[in-house]
C-alpha cells in the first residue's frame, strides 16, 4: 500500500467525491490515514463504506470509533459523513452505496459543464500501446471531448486518432464525469496531468508554443532536428559518462528520463562509488506503476551499497533498453510488460538481465536479494598476541636501503613470523 501513495492522492484531487473503504476486520489502517488527509485537503465530499461486514465477529462500532479519531466523524454520531455497511464478495449493500452516492451529489448540487470551452480532462493513467503508441485514460472535467479537437498537455500534443470507451467501443463524444481511452499523442502524457481541447489546431498550437516557452522545452520538431544533428556525438559521450558513472542521481531528472532516454538533451550527473552498486533499469506497463517505484525506490538508502536507476520508463523493452543496460552493466526489470522470446534472445546474447514480475513486492524482493549479495562480507580484526617494544635499532646504510629493528617482549599470545603487525 505504501507504494501507492501518489495514486491515493491524485485520485483525491480528481474526483467530486471519496468512497472511503475500510475493512471491518482490520479497522484503520496507516494508507486509510492517508487517503483520509488526501481526501479532507483536497475538500471533497466523503463516504465511508465498511467492507467484510459478512464476516463473523466483526465490530463496525469500533471502526466508528478509530474513524473519529483522525476526524471522520460519522452521520449517527453527529458528524456529516455517511457510513455503508457492505460486502465486495457477497455484494451486500452496494445498491445502498450508489444510493448514497446519488443523495450525496445531490446535497452538493454537482452539475457538470457540458458546454464548456476549452474542454478540460485530467490523465488517469497513461502507456504504450503496439500499433496505437502514446495512449491515455481521461477523465473529462469540463466542456464535451469528441475526435475532431486538438488536445494540448504542458509540452505534449494530440490529433486524436481514435477515442474510445473501457470496452474499447469507439466513442462519438465524451462529456463531464465520463472516461475515454485516447490515442494520437506524439509523446506520453504522464498521470496527473490537465489537457485541453481546442477545435481549431491554430490555437492548439499557440496553446502548445506558450507552454513550451514557459517551461523552456522543446517542441517535438525541435528535439527531432537536434538529435539528428548531435546523435553520434552523443552516444560517444554517453558511452564514456556510462564508462565513469557512480549515482546517475536519476530523482533529480525524472522529468528529463522518464519516457525519452534517447532525448539529445539528456545528460547524466557524474561520481564515483566508494560501495557496490547495482544499476537496473525497470518498464513498467503505465505511468502509474512509475510513480510507485519512485516512491519506494526514492526512500532506499544504504552505508554499504548503492542502487543506481538508470531510468524508468513505459513499454515493452526494446533493443535501445538491452543495449544500454549492456553499457550500464545493468538489470532490467518489467513490471506488467511480458517479453517476447526474440527480445529475450538478443539480451541473452548481450548478456543482459530481465526479470519479469506483475506484483510489485515480488520485484522488491528480488531487488533486496540482489543487493544482499552485494554487501561485503564483514571482516573481524583478531588479535593473536601483544609485545612491548623495549628498544629501536637503526642500521647506518643509505636511504632507502635503510632499516629499522625492535626488540620486543611477548606479553600476551604469540607473534608468528608471518602475522600482520600494527
Amino acid at each position: 500500500h505504501a507504494a501507492f501513495k501518489q495514486m491515493r492522492e491524485r485520485g483525491a484531487n480528481v474526483t467530486d467525491i471519496v468512497i472511503l473503504v475500510v475493512a471491518a476486520d482490520d479497522g484503520v489502517m496507516e494508507q486509510t490515514i492517508e487517503s483520509i488527509r488526501y481526501a479532507m485537503e483536497a475538500r471533497v465530499g466523503l463516504i465511508v463504506a465498511i467492507n467484510k461486514c459478512d464476516k463473523a465477529n466483526v465490530d463496525i462500532d469500533r471502526v466508528k470509533q478509530e474513524l473519529m479519531e483522525h476526524d471522520v466523524v460519522v452521520e449517527e454520531y453527529g458528524g456529516k459523513h455517511p457510513v455503508v455497511q457492505i460486502s465486495a464478495l457477497k455484494g451486500k449493500g452496494l445498491d445502498t452505496l450508489c444510493e448514497t452516492i446519488h443523495v450525496m451529489a445531490d446535497v452538493m448540487d454537482l452539475r457538470g459543464q457540458p458546454t464548456a470551452k476549452p474542454v478540460e480532462a485530467i490523465v488517469i493513467e497513461s502507456k504504450k500501446f503496439q500499433g496505437l503508441g502514446s495512449v491515455c485514460t481521461v477523465i473529462v472535467r469540463k466542456g464535451t471531448l469528441n475526435k475532431t479537437q486538438f488536445l494540448v498537455s504542458t509540452d505534449k500534443f494530440a490529433k486524436i486518432r481514435t477515442l474510445r470507451d473501457e470496452n474499447n467501443a469507439d466513442l462519438v463524444s465524451v462529456g463531464p464525469g465520463e472516461m475515454a481511452v485516447i490515442s494520437g499523442w506524439d509523446k506520453l502524457p504522464e498521470a496527473g496531468d490537465l489537457i485541453y481541447g481546442f477545435t481549431s489546431k491554430k490555437q492548439a498550437e499557440t496553446v502548445l508554443k506558450s507552454n513550451v516557452k514557459s517551461k523552456n522545452v522543446r517542441t517535438t520538431d525541435e528535439l527531432a532536428k537536434v538529435y539528428a544533428e548531435r546523435r553520434e556525438e552523443q552516444m560517444r559521450s554517453r558511452r564514456q559518462q556510462i564508462s565513469e558513472l557512480g549515482d546517475l542521481s536519476w530523482f533529480n531528472l525524472r522529468k528529463a528520463t522518464r519516457y525519452d532516454i534517447e532525448d539529445p538533451t539528456l545528460q547524466f550527473n557524474k561520481s564515483s562509488h566508494d560501495k557496490p552498486v547495482l544499476t537496473i533499469i525497470i518498464k513498467v506497463d503505465v505511468d502509474g506503476s512509475a510513480d510507485a517505484f519512485e516512491s519506494i525506490l526514492g526512500e532506499f538508502q544504504s552505508n554499504v551499497v548503492d542502487l543506481d536507476i538508470a531510468y524508468i520508463s513505459v513499454g515493452a523493452v526494446n533493443q535501445n533498453d538491452i543495449s544500454l543496460a549492456e553499457e550500464f552493466s545493468a538489470v532490467i526489470y518489467t513490471f506488467n510488460e511480458s517479453v517476447p522470446d526474440s527480445t529475450m534472445a538478443l539480451a541473452s546474447s548481450n548478456n543482459v538481465k530481465i526479470k519479469s514480475y506483475n506484483v510489485i513486492y515480488h520485484l522488491m524482493d528480488d531487488l533486496l536479494v540482489k543487493l544482499e549479495d552485494l554487501v561485503p562480507p564483514l571482516m573481524e580484526l583478531s588479535v593473536e598476541g601483544e609485545a612491548e617494544i623495549l628498544q629501536i635499532f637503526e642500521s647506518n646504510n643509505p636511504l632507502p636501503d635503510r632499516t629499522t629493528a625492535m626488540g620486543c617482549r611477548v606479553r600476551s599470545g604469540r607473534i608468528n613470523k608471518d602475522d600482520d603487525i600494527v
